[in-house]
């Protein structure tokens, strides 16, 4: 899980990253974000996140978030 509003390397960024190599590519990747626009879920996804939850979240719903990962596996 990463966030997307990082000071140095932003959470995009990271997605990138992990998602062009070889070893971390299928790693699933749900990006934290206080921002509930559009603009934001589609640019984490363009980077390769796999969900996008928005804060404050209940932690169930990110408990679901995860398993929808696992499962998608």
């Amino acid at each position: 899980m990463t966030d997307l509003g990082l000071q140095d390397v932003d959470g995009w960024e990271i997605a990138r990253r992990l998602k062009g190599v070889t070893r971390t590519a299928s790693v699933p990747i749900i990006a934290f974000t206080g921002a509930d626009l559009p603009h934001e879920r589609i640019s984490a996804m363009r980077a390769g996140c796999d969900r996008v939850v928005t804060k404050p979240c209940a932690p169930n719903n990110l408990l679901e978030e995860i398993a929808r990962c696992i499962d998608r596996e």
